[in-house]
């Protein structure tokens, strides 16, 4: 793979809106802005809780129900991690899918510009993101998207590094087998540590943070 055209960019992210409830601080502590949207997805009450700092560690949304809770990250619509419950990946992502449908048909949803450093890279075929994630309630982990923009829909594929140290683990959404995309995963990683754009810390790799 013949990578082309690397940096790190920001994404823009997903957030809803629906009780507003702003949590005073002082100067010296960031500012949090929360908003709730329940919802039912096959008789079961759910809601997705989203969280907007000024600390931008601290902006998430969370898919809560009385038998699941997890976590969107980067508000980017696809759950990253499952805090708990009995419900699979996919299955979760079907219902958080379906709560945010509800929240954009209420005309809830806003987009929102936060500053989640990711590192891309492209070459004739494909684009490929890294994104490090640094939860403040768990370990650092990577996300990898793979997108095919050829055909008329691009095709997705997303697959998950639980322990940020170059070993894909799950796949999160798309149907490529994850042997392949550990082989693209692979030449992404050393790519981007040739140039800088990646790091290796405390036996992880992670996407170089930005002064």
């Amino acid at each position: 793979m013949n990578i082309i055209n690397m940096y790190i960019s920001r994404n823009i992210c997903i957030c809803s809106l629906g009780l507003l409830i702003l949590v005073g601080c002082s100067h010296q502590k960031p500012m949090l802005t929360v908003t709730q949207y329940s919802f039912n997805y096959k008789d079961q009450p759910f809601r997705i809780r989203s969280i907007t700092s000024t600390e931008k560690s601290k902006s998430m949304n969370e898919l809560i129900g009385d038998s699941v809770m997890a976590a969107d990250y980067d508000q980017d619509r696809i759950i990253d991690r499952i805090l708990y419950g009995k419900f699979s990946l996919d299955e979760t992502q079907q219902i958080y899918n379906h709560g945010l449908n509800s929240v954009s048909e209420h005309n809830l949803l806003v987009v929102r510009n936060p500053t989640i450093d990711h590192y891309v890279a492209r070459d004739d075929k494909q684009q490929y993101e890294i994104r490090t994630f640094r939860p403040t309630d768990g370990k650092i982990f990577n996300q990898f998207k793979i997108t095919d923009a050829r055909p008329v829909i691009p095709v997705i594929s997303i697959f998950l590094d639980q322990e940020a140290d170059g070993n894909l683990d799950k796949t999160i959404q798309g149907s490529m087998p994850i042997a392949d995309a550990q082989r693209q995963y692979t030449k992404a990683i050393e790519s981007g540590l040739q140039n800088g754009q990646l790091v290796k810390l405390n036996g992880t790799i992670q996407v170089a943070t930005k002064q």
